[in-house]
């Protein structure tokens, strides 16, 4: 997600993501995280997840070049019949 943050807060898209994340889920391959752009935004996002429960499945990173992930991925939890997330 780009933001910009004349119009947005990187916090306010930090509250949105915490409502719409699903932290507790420890497999690597799908869990959530936060990536960060410098400095200033890791310090951020740091502090914010340090304060959710089930922060320790919670990534905080440095973006780097993003792949999408094969169609399969594409909106797991949706996919999923007996999901503990539905």
């Amino acid at each position: 997600m780009e933001f910009d943050p004349e119009v947005i807060s990187f916090e306010e898209v930090l509250e949105q993501w915490k409502r719409d994340a699903a932290p507790w889920d420890a497999k690597r391959q799908y869990r959530t995280a936060v990536w960060f752009m410098n400095e200033d935004q890791e310090v951020r996002a740091r502090a914010f997840v340090g304060d959710m429960p089930g922060r320790q499945y919670v990534g905080v990173e440095s973006a780097t070049q993003f792949f999408r992930g094969e169609e399969y991925h594409q909106d797991f939890i949706a996919k999923q019949q007996s999901s503990t997330y539905i």
